[in-house]
C-alpha cells in the first residue's frame, strides 16, 4: 500500500510539472463613434465580462486572458485556435475570440470542441462612454456584470448570471442557468425584455412607471409591488412552419398588465424561475 501511494504522488506531481499554462493581459483604447447608433459588441466563450460607462470618449479594455494544456507544443497550438480579435466597421467596434475555436465567424455556437482540447479563459473589464449602446455575450464559466449605460443595453449569458446596474435606455437581457437582476435608474422608454431559461427574473424600475407589462413561464410566478391599472387581454402569437410532414403551427401565449397609463412594453419570460418587479 505504501509503495501504491508514492506511485500514485509521483504521477501527479509529473502531470503538474509537464502541463503548460499561458497567462498575458492585453489592454487597448479605441475611439468611439459620434453616432448615437454606434455600438460596442463583445463576444467572448469562457469567462467574464464587466462593463462600466464613464464619461470619457473611449472604449478601453483589460483583458485577461489564460490558457492550460498538457504540453508547450499543444500549448502554442492552442494560442493559434482561440484568439483575441478587433474590427471596426461603420459604427461597430467588435471584440471577438476568432479561429477554429473562436466565436464570430460561427453564429450556430458550435464551437468545434472536438478541435480545441484544451481550457482557456478571457476575463473582460472594459469602459465605455456612458451615451454608448452595448451587446455583450459569454457562454461558459462567467458572469455578466453591466453599470451605468444610458444607451441601448443587450447581454446574453449560456451559463451564468446577468446583473444591470443604474442603466437609463431599453434593455435586453438573455440568461441561461442564471439569475438576471437589472436596475433602471429611468424608466426604459422603449421596448424591453427580460429572459431566464433556468434563474429568476428581478427588475427595478422607479414608482411613476407607466408600461403594458407581458409575462409567460413554464414554471414560474410573477409578483410585483406596483399596483395594476388594468388586465389586458391575453397577447396571442401564432407561427407557422413548414416541413416535410407538412405545416405546423405554435400558439404563444402571454399574460398582460398594465402599470399606469401604460405605453412602453416590457416583457417578461422564465421557463423554470420566478419573476419580481419592483419599485426602486
Amino acid at each position: 500500500m505504501k509503495q501504491f501511494f508514492i506511485i500514485v504522488i509521483a504521477l501527479i506531481v509529473s502531470f503538474a510539472v509537464n502541463a503548460q499554462q499561458h497567462k498575458e493581459t492585453i489592454k487597448k483604447e479605441i475611439i468611439f463613434p459620434e453616432s448615437a447608433d454606434a455600438v460596442l459588441v463583445i463576444e467572448n466563450i469562457f469567462g467574464d465580462i464587466q462593463v462600466e460607462g464613464y464619461s470619457g470618449d473611449r472604449v478601453v479594455l483589460e483583458i485577461d486572458n489564460e490558457f492550460n494544456a498538457d504540453t508547450e507544443k499543444e500549448l502554442e497550438e492552442a494560442m493559434k485556435k482561440v484568439f483575441l480579435a478587433f474590427e471596426t466597421r461603420d459604427d461597430t467596434i467588435d471584440v471577438f475570440l476568432d479561429g477554429i475555436c473562436g466565436c464570430h465567424h460561427n453564429k450556430s455556437r458550435n464551437y468545434n470542441w472536438n478541435q480545441c482540447e484544451f481550457e482557456f479563459r478571457y476575463d473582460f473589464k472594459v469602459k465605455v462612454p456612458i451615451r454608448a449602446n452595448i451587446n455583450i455575450s459569454t457562454v461558459n464559466d462567467g458572469v455578466v456584470y453591466i453599470e451605468n449605460i444610458s444607451g441601448k443595453v443587450a447581454a446574453s449569458n449560456v451559463n451564468g448570471g446577468i446583473t444591470v446596474e443604474n442603466i437609463s435606455g431599453p434593455a435586453n437581457v438573455h440568461a441561461i442557468n442564471g439569475e438576471v437582476v437589472v436596475r433602471h435608474a429611468k424608466n426604459p422608454s422603449g421596448k424591453s425584455k427580460y429572459y431566464s431559461l433556468n434563474g429568476d427574473v428581478n427588475v427595478y424600475y422607479h414608482s411613476n412607471l407607466s408600461a403594458d407589462m407581458r409575462f409567460k413561464s413554464f414554471q414560474g410566478d410573477m409578483f410585483t409591488n406596483f399596483d395594476i391599472s388594468e388586465w389586458l387581454a391575453p397577447v396571442i402569437k401564432t407561427t407557422q412552419s413548414k416541413n416535410k410532414n407538412g405545416t405546423s403551427y405554435r400558439i404563444e401565449n402571454k399574460t398582460a398588465v398594465r402599470i399606469g397609463k401604460g405605453g412602453v412594453i416590457l416583457d417578461f419570460e422564465t421557463f423554470n424561475g420566478d419573476v419580481y418587479v419592483r419599485k426602486i
